[in-house]
């Protein structure tokens, strides 16, 4: 968590993608995120990969399950964002249906 507390430039618990960005651009982080076996090749998906609920910005959890989940090979980092795809996709659709159920139950 010191790695989150230290990007988290202004405080508010949690980290936008442009502090997670700023962050992964340091030699700190980056050196931390490598030695944790963590790809950072791209910034901007990794935090796309580690925001699960979509909301643009990561909270503690987020970030340390995300990065537990990410650690190792390419192909693990690949299977975490298509877990995190279909996950979103899933709500969409959950959603979806509940919009057209709302319509279907309206008069007329």
């Amino acid at each position: 968590m010191v790695v989150f507390t230290e990007a988290d430039d202004d405080g508010n618990g949690t980290l936008s993608k442009t502090e997670f960005e700023k962050a992964v651009s340091t030699k700190n982080l980056l050196a931390r995120l490598h030695g944790a076996g963590i790809d950072v090749s791209s910034a901007s998906s990794l935090f796309d990969i580690l925001d699960i609920d979509g909301s643009g910005t990561l909270d503690g959890n987020e970030f340390v399950e995300g990065v537990l989940r990410s650690r190792g090979n390419a192909q693990n980092k690949d299977l975490v964002a298509l877990r995190c795809d279909v996950w979103r996709a899933n709500l969409s659709v959950q959603e979806e249906i509940r919009q057209v159920s709302i319509y279907f139950e309206e008069p007329g």
